[in-house]
């Protein structure tokens, strides 16, 4: 039996993802570009069943190996974590996934090492394994209650642990490709087809973009001829929204401090014709006079949980603090953000998140509100979107007339 390329480059990949920062949507599609399409949803499914249930698989390798997981080759204990992912969570039959676990290790690091994962896999394969069922760090868990409530936050985090659709928003007025549109948003919705979507993207017919995200555009409701900052532009898709919504007149400025992002986002956007100004800023330190725009959209740096179904590894990211040190930095561009805009104008906050140190306790002090006419749930400050109550990724959107 060869080693099958999905499980051993899924165990390259969750090692990148773990120990050297990679998002796990975009080296997923980066590893797997070659292989066949049931190759390559297949590697998909071990990353993130891998990812998604990383704190029971690990417990299971522990309590079947001779060594800690500390003392085990990080390369061998993610082929470990992979193949356990494939027996335990997945159910796949023991003589397929020991056999490729095996041969996936001993093209790794040889012999020897191949013996030991032998050892382990066939040691876990004998037993009646229980998977701890809890996928979130139990201060997550706590937090999310408090946040969202008991029913709501478990209904989250089970809908966070299934795969994301494709979302797209329509840029044209004759179409011929079929989507499910999305319930109050014109020209939003998910691709029935997602094979067919990439010659459209890169025409710029359409915008790859989850639903959530295209709310927020329609939220901040830019119209023709006024001044518009995107305060946080990259990578750029609610530029494009609001680019079209302003006809390409008046004037919109899409910054970002970081440059690389920019850039990548202009040449991007430059393709499909949509040519605002782009410009490096520190939106905690913007370099616009006071009331200069009739309207901010500040999509903030946040924790990026509402985003789980793309990348699982978020989870093992964020530390009881980052919740709070990030509504610090969103309060502080917040305010920048009010400071810029004129008098009876808008700014229009949002965060791809739903902890309430990024999302209410934000807005709170500043009078912020839901948009009106929006799918979503209305909560203290703003409307709330998720997976398991519009079946979009988590998204806070909050608007504040200056």
């Amino acid at each position: 039996m060869t080693t099958s390329p999905a499980r051993l480059r899924a165990a390259q990949a969750l090692g990148k993802v773990l120990r050297h920062g990679a998002y796990s949507n975009i080296l997923v599609h980066q590893v797997s570009k070659d292989l066949n399409d049931p190759d390559r949803k297949h590697l998909q499914l071990l990353v993130y069943t891998a990812l998604r249930n990383l704190r029971g698989i690990d417990e299971i390798i522990g309590a079947a190996s001779s060594r800690e997981l500390a003392q085990i080759q990080p390369d061998l204990l993610d082929i470990l974590r992979v193949g356990v992912a494939e027996l335990v969570v997945l159910g796949t039959p023991r003589y397929a996934v020991v056999h490729s676990t095996v041969d996936s290790a001993r093209t790794v690091a040889g012999d020897r090492a191949a013996g030991f994962v032998n050892a382990v896999m066939r040691q876990i394969g004998r037993q009646d394994v229980d998977l701890d069922p809890a996928t979130f760090p139990a201060w997550m868990a706590t937090r999310l209650e408090a946040s969202l409530g008991e029913d709501a936050a478990r209904a989250f985090m089970q809908s966070a642990d299934h795969e994301a659709r494709i979302g797209m928003r329509v840029r044209v007025d004759d179409l011929d490709f079929a989507y499910e549109p999305v319930a109050g948003v014109d020209r939003v919705g998910y691709a029935v087809d997602p094979a067919a979507i990439g010659s459209l993207a890169d025409s710029g017919e359409i915008v790859v973009i989850d639903p959530a995200s295209s709310v927020v555009g329609v939220a901040v409701a830019a119209e023709p001829g006024e001044r518009v900052l995107d305060m946080a532009a990259a990578p750029g898709g609610k530029t494009v929204h609001l680019w079209d919504a302003m006809e390409g007149t008046g004037l919109l400025v899409a910054s970002d401090r970081n440059a690389k992002r920019l850039g990548r986002a202009r040449k991007r956007l430059t393709k499909i014709g949509v040519n605002p100004a782009w410009v490096v800023l520190d939106g905690a330190r913007p370099a616009f006079r006071p009331g200069s725009f009739d309207k901010v959209l500040l999509d903030a740096p946040c924790t990026g949980l509402g985003t789980l179904r793309r990348r699982p590894e978020i989870r093992h990211r964020l530390t009881p603090d980052s919740p709070a040190q990030m509504g610090a930095l969103q309060r502080g561009l917040l305010e920048q953000a009010i400071h810029l805009v004129k008098p009876g104008g808008t700014v229009t906050y949002s965060v791809c998140t739903v902890f309430a140190e990024e999302t209410s306790h934000v807005v709170e002090e500043f009078g912020g509100r839901a948009p009106d006419g929006l799918p979503g749930v209305d909560v203290t400050g703003g409307l709330l979107l998720g997976p398991a109550t519009t079946g979009t990724d988590g998204m806070f959107i909050s608007q504040i007339t200056c």
